[in-house]
């Protein structure tokens, strides 16, 4: 366990990099604030109240089910008021087994 309790696991294909297990929104911001995290596990449903910036490369999976399985609680929720997530330029982000949920529509333009 680190300091703020999340436990840590080593992510074996990223060369010995950390990976973090997180299950509220101070614990996914926290490993997306921690560079020398590469894969964030969500182990239940998480709401965000605003969105998250992606500077590097990193992994979003949801653990130990299927985006198909209708009892799979691994989600990341925008309770329909924010984006979940911006991945900056040269980031990238890969999401598996996690269910994006009510997410703001970005807002466009009409055309000129």
């Amino acid at each position: 366990m680190n300091a703020s309790g999340a436990a840590l696991t080593r992510a074996r294909r990223w060369g010995g990099r950390a990976g973090r297990q997180v299950g509220d929104e101070a614990a996914l911001r926290a490993a997306f604030a921690d560079d020398t995290v590469d894969e964030v596990v969500v182990t239940g449903p998480i709401t965000l109240t605003q969105r998250i910036d992606i500077y590097r490369v990193v992994t979003v999976r949801g653990a130990g089910c299927s985006t198909e399985d209708a009892a799979c609680t691994q989600t990341v929720d925008g309770g329909g008021s924010t984006r979940l997530f911006r991945v900056q330029s040269g980031a990238v982000a890969t999401f598996a087994n996690l269910k994006l949920r009510n997410v703001r529509p970005a807002l466009r333009r009409p055309p000129p």
